[in-house]
């Protein structure tokens, strides 16, 4: 049973192939080739759940409505934690909580070979922007920074282009 519908997510063991499976890539000599394997049962969580933007937006959706977890426990995985060193962190127990500006937003992104990912949400305007890419070296920041000034014109990045 999947109560959210999800029809592209799964852990990927590396053995079942997957049609119309994106393949990433990375540069070598200059040029775009392959990415090297990854026996993505030894990645485990690291690696080896894949997705797609429509069923990462349902995920994100559903925890942010307390469908999938309590209130309580997405306010944990968006609340800054104090560290042993009495600072506080950027990262809650799930994603980067920051503020651009006046605007706050959670991200969290993923690196694999050949593949990188990033989730932004900016709670106040209720946006997600869901970024997939099939190589390591895509950036995605700036991309991300002006889909989100599509929505949020004052949205002042911070670090985004350094």
């Amino acid at each position: 049973m999947d109560p959210l519908k999800l029809e592209a997510t799964y852990y990927d063991d590396g053995i079942v192939e997957i049609p119309n499976k994106a393949k990433g890539y990375e540069r070598e000599d200059g040029k775009l080739v392959p990415a090297r394997e990854l026996n993505t049962r030894l990645a485990f969580s690291v690696g080896a759940m894949a997705s797609n933007v429509l069923d990462l937006f349902a995920f994100h959706r559903a925890l942010r409505a307390g469908t999938l977890i309590t209130p309580e426990s997405f306010a944990l995985m968006t609340t800054p934690a104090w560290l042993n060193d009495n600072s506080l962190s950027e990262y809650g127990m799930a994603f980067h909580v920051e503020r651009w500006g006046q605007h706050l937003v959670y991200r969290h992104g993923g690196l694999i070979f050949g593949y990188k990912t990033c989730n932004y949400f900016y709670p106040e305007q209720d946006l997600s922007i869901i970024i997939l890419m099939n190589t390591e070296e895509a950036l995605y920041r700036p991309l991300q920074a002006e889909l989100a000034r599509m929505f949020i014109p004052d949205l002042v990045p911070e670090d985004e282009f350094d």
